[in-house]
């Protein structure tokens, strides 16, 4: 699509709504995969439900070992889907402070 149809066509919604669009395409690095049913949650009562994924098929892969070595949890957040960058960043700034290899030590 041509640059001035998609901004022509964005600023009949809303005048900043190019410009978030730029910045979501241009920052945003996480792509969703839909759930297959074996894996979605039941009582969502939803067939549409998405896991966000924010790493490299080697990084995932990385996770899925440690994960068969000490198990995870899968946890759902119920918070807007407006809130979900805010969300999203807080977490990793979390992830960025905590010590995961002396936290992993512990249970090894």
């Amino acid at each position: 699509m041509d640059k001035g149809v998609l901004k022509s066509n964005c600023d009949k919604l809303h005048p900043l709504l190019y410009s978030l669009l730029r910045w979501l395409l241009a920052s945003n690095r996480c792509h969703l995969k839909k759930l297959k049913n074996h894996e979605q949650i039941k009582a969502m009562n939803t067939p549409h439900q998405y896991i966000l994924l924010s790493s490299t098929p080697e990084k995932e892969q990385v996770f899925q070992e440690l994960k068969k070595k000490y198990g995870s949890v899968l946890a759902f957040h119920g918070s807007n889907l407006c809130n979900w960058y805010r969300v999203f960043y807080k977490m990793l700034t979390f992830v960025k402070a905590f010590d995961y290899e002396n936290w992993f030590k512990e249970y090894e």
